[in-house]
């Protein structure tokens, strides 16, 4: 592991998506990057959060703290008339912590 990614490989014969399955049912919360939509949802049933790839690289492109030029700026007030989801904010989180 290094810097807080670690890369797990299958075993010959054995599906990637076991392994993935099986890490996730761990009682660590992890940041699966992944677009698969079984992957994902079989992480957030096991409290963990599922950031798609297109997400990830789009993140990895702006660089950290970084934000995006069709991204508006937040508006000055009391706050969002239409706050995240719980799952957009935790998908927040997780790229933050990236």
């Amino acid at each position: 592991m290094q810097g807080g990614v670690e890369v797990v490989y299958s075993r010959l014969g054995e599906k990637a998506d076991a392994v993935i399955k099986r890490m996730l049912t761990s009682q660590r919360q992890h940041i699966v990057i992944t677009s698969d939509r079984d992957i994902q949802a079989y992480a957030w049933a096991n409290d963990s959060v599922p950031l798609d790839s297109g997400d990830f690289l789009h993140a990895l492109e702006q660089g950290s703290g970084a934000q995006a030029e069709d991204e508006p700026l937040p508006a000055k007030g009391k706050g969002s008339s239409r706050p995240l989801s719980k799952k957009s904010r935790a998908k927040k989180r997780a790229l933050d912590k990236l």
